[in-house]
């Protein structure tokens, strides 16, 4: 079953990379070719869309869950059952409610951004 931070959802999709090498480049006028450094691993921003079908109220108390979350380190666990751990969470997009035949009548769709520590 997909969760973020032990909140059920209907789906969880999206990407969330391992900490990769970072490297920074830069140029430096008057001499050839570039320097480089590398500075440790990073770079693991992530995004995932998450979906909860349920009742109209149910699909607003499922949007309140996901938003407080918004600050907190969560545990996300997708649609295939990869688990993915220290998942800080710093931005919930807004919400887009939508009516959906079946499931009680409402769809509660939002974006979730992060990084991973």
């Amino acid at each position: 079953m997909a969760t973020v931070g032990g909140i059920t959802c209907t789906y969880v999709r999206g990407h969330l990379p391992d900490n990769r090498q970072r490297v920074r480049t830069w140029a430096v006028s008057g001499l050839n070719g570039y320097g480089a450094k590398r500075t440790g691993l990073g770079d693991s921003e992530w995004w995932i869309e998450v979906e909860w079908k349920s009742t109209s109220t149910g699909a607003n108390t499922f949007y309140a869950a996901i938003e407080a979350l918004q600050g907190q380190i969560v545990t996300i666990v997708n649609d295939w059952g990869n688990t993915f751990t220290n998942c800080l969470v710093t931005k919930v997009g807004p919400p887009q409610k939508t009516a959906e035949l079946g499931y009680g009548g409402a769809r509660m769709r939002c974006r979730i951004e992060g990084v991973r520590k």
